[in-house]
């Protein structure tokens, strides 16, 4: 069985955005998927968070994936209400969907991407 993560995007785009006394973090990906070059939702992204190392539970979450018949679009979000100057993380790993868990060598899915957002690391890079 032929199988394989395709990039239509890049890596999780991630950003914040802060509304009144709320911060919005969210991290977005684009991919594709195939199997024997069929290409569908074999696999899906998984986005974790946490906060100074700490993992936040997943229903202060929001996660949406949208399957089309060529791409996958998955977006993590969390709202910050307080706890501003912590360090946030959220990494990106695959885990394939039931059907194929196994007929896959789940070394194909080894790909982990750790976004770090902290007030104080952000306003350091922008005095450079």
């Amino acid at each position: 069985m032929l199988f394989g993560l395709y990039w239509i995007g890049s890596d999780p785009v991630c950003s914040k955005s802060k509304s009144g006394d709320v911060m919005q973090l969210s991290c977005t990906i684009i991919y594709g998927v195939y199997i024997d070059d069929h290409r569908g939702p074999a696999t899906h992204a998984v986005m974790t968070w946490s906060v100074n190392g700490q993992p936040i539970p997943v229903d202060k979450v929001t996660f949406t994936e949208n399957v089309s018949s060529t791409e996958i679009t998955a977006t993590s979000t969390i709202l910050v209400k307080d706890n501003f100057d912590a360090t946030y993380e959220c990494e990106t790993t695959f885990s394939p969907t039931p059907q194929i868990v196994t007929d896959v060598d789940n070394t194909d899915l080894d790909y982990s991407y750790t976004w770090n957002f902290s007030r104080e690391s952000k306003l350091q890079q922008s005095l450079r």
